[in-house]
């Protein structure tokens, strides 16, 4: 496999700047970095503080709309959107700006929502433009999740934009697919007579693609600890095993019902403690609230068989999670998986995982490996056909990368989950970029975007 080149984007604004322009594109653009002067200095002023509520940002972004003589189309709960109609005349594809706005960190959204705005404003010549704000906080993509389908169902291409370092670009998201691995399971009345309760539960596992942050999985925990008392011959009874998932697809919670032998109480806590100081150490390190228990509970009136059990717990200590292929030399993280749901209900189990991938081969790659596994444990494997979790369209790509100076065999995907990923679930005919602004390079980041406004409306011009 070729190594994934790292995305190097030059500080100067010589170099973010794609065209010049003719004079009177100058002038606007002249025009419109004081417009974008005026609402950074407006938006730092008035959220000096690093948290603020989502209600504040749409007073703000209201008042400064009704300035500039843009339409606020909706306000709602953790998201607004605006909208400047198309100059008469000018028919062109409809561009969607988004800006998340984390309500508990206002210094990383004040610059790209400031951007976003004047973007909006726009050349004198454009088509439909809008602007989606959404709230996303360290829990989720709260905004996102509930826009509103309609207000994306017409747009075509979409410009999602955050604040970096260094300025950067991205034209998709990855290969991915989802798999089912179920299989029934049978009951018998409970052996032993110590019922117990394992739960663990994470605050702000928003994300379980973000290995810089390294949280850890509720499901891969519980089923971890289960998994090391069976392989020591622990003797203990499975009666349940869920989990509560958030809306952007992250278990945050996980639960396990078991009834364990007297013989065996006083070690499988003593595994409890240990396996909870070794948790404890690694959310210390990310600053991570969780809740792990061992605690006493009613005793099921029914539990899994012994084979029922065994295959399952088993799965859950074979399966191969997380970093699937890692570049070597440039540590570029290339595939990985995650477990997305677990379920025992009735006479079914089913455990849930979503895979990615920059390349379809490490894809197939791991395809094939989680249905090994599978059936190694006597479990059924059902992966689905392979997607995109968001891409953008040859032009759209070509014509950022060029602004940018980026080239075509640099890697420009991503296996992050981002707001990307669940609005084009409402569109998924959207085109979309993720585009990533600097502190040095606003004015000249904005004008590449004005430019591709241009571009749409056929009103681009160059010496």
């Amino acid at each position: 496999m070729k190594k994934i080149l790292t995305l190097m984007v030059a500080i100067c604004m010589a170099s973010v700047m794609f065209l010049t322009g003719c004079a009177s594109g100058n002038s606007e653009e002249g025009a419109l970095d004081e417009i974008l002067e005026e609402t950074y200095t407006g938006l730092t002023g008035t959220f000096s503080d690093d948290s603020a509520n989502f209600s504040m940002v749409e007073d703000y972004v209201s008042s400064w709309a009704k300035a500039h003589d843009i339409e606020v189309v909706a306000t709602g709960k953790h998201c607004m959107v605006l909208k400047n109609k198309a100059t008469e005349g000018i028919k062109a594809d409809k561009l969607a700006l988004h800006v998340a706005v984390d309500t508990n960190d206002m210094t990383s959204s004040t610059q790209p929502l400031a951007v976003a705005l004047t973007s909006l404003v726009g050349p004198e010549e454009h088509g439909t433009l809008k602007l989606i704000i959404t709230e996303t906080t360290a829990e989720g993509f709260l905004g996102s999740e509930v826009l509103a389908d309609k207000h994306i169902a017409k747009m075509n291409e979409l410009i999602s934009i955050n604040q970096r370092k260094k300025p950067d670009l991205k034209i998709g998201g990855s290969y991915a697919f989802d798999a089912k691995l179920h299989r029934k399971v049978e009951y018998q009345e409970p052996t032993y007579t110590n019922a117990y309760e394992i739960k663990m539960t994470i605050e702000n596992y928003k994300d379980s693609f973000d290995y810089t942050a390294k949280y850890p999985n509720p499901i891969d925990i519980v089923g971890s600890y289960l998994a090391t008392n069976q392989s020591s011959g622990k003797l203990f009874q499975l009666a349940s095993f869920d989990c509560k998932v958030s809306e952007c697809g992250t278990p945050y919670s996980a639960t396990a019902v078991v009834v364990i032998d007297d013989n065996n109480v006083e070690s499988m806590k003593k595994k409890f403690d240990k396996a909870f100081e070794k948790l404890e150490k690694k959310c210390d390190k990310i600053e991570a609230d969780f809740v792990y228990t061992m605690s006493e509970t009613t005793l099921p009136e029914k539990v899994l068989t012994h084979e029922s059990s065994a295959s399952i717990i088993s799965m859950l200590y074979t399966i191969d999670t997380g970093i699937f292929y890692q570049d070597e030399e440039s540590g570029d993280i290339i595939s990985a998986n995650a477990i997305s749901n677990i379920k025992l209900k009735g006479s079914n189990f089913t455990l849930n995982m979503t895979g990615r991938s920059k390349t379809a081969d490490s894809l197939k790659e791991m395809n094939s490996a989680l249905r090994t596994t599978a059936g190694l444990c006597d479990v059924d494997y059902e992966p689905s056909e392979v997607y995109t979790t968001w891409k953008s369209n040859e032009d759209m790509a070509n014509f950022f990368m060029e602004a940018m100076s980026q080239k075509p065999e640099e890697d420009h995907t991503t296996l992050l989950t981002s707001d990307l990923n669940i609005l084009t679930k409402k569109k998924p005919d959207l085109n979309c970029i993720l585009y990533s602004i600097s502190d040095d390079n606003d004015k000249a980041l904005m004008h590449n975007i004005i430019h591709y406004i241009r571009h749409l409306a056929g009103t681009e011009e160059t010496e």
